[in-house]
């Protein structure tokens, strides 16, 4: 006897098709990474909350620290969260 996994069969034929997504949150498009990488070359100690500000200024949409922090950590670039205590 042979073991498939239960996503490659079939769906029964009583279910009904499929919907297209709908609703939802709206997807995100994230800055380009060229963008990013010379951004952080200009300002390298610029936290993830100013290179949001900076994309903005260039007339992006507002992203998440999150979605800025793994376009980053693609290229091994880190950055900080948090501007420094005085």
């Amino acid at each position: 006897m042979s073991k498939t996994c239960c996503a490659s069969r079939p769906p029964p034929a009583h279910w009904p098709p499929s919907r297209p997504r709908a609703g939802g949150p709206a997807t995100w498009t994230r800055p380009p990474v060229a963008w990013l990488v010379a951004c952080v070359g200009q300002h390298a100690d610029a936290t993830l909350a100013e290179l949001n500000q900076a994309w903005q200024a260039q007339g992006g949409r507002p992203v998440g620290q999150t979605c800025l922090w793994q376009a980053l950590h693609e290229q091994h670039l880190r950055r900080k969260k948090k501007p420094p205590r005085h």
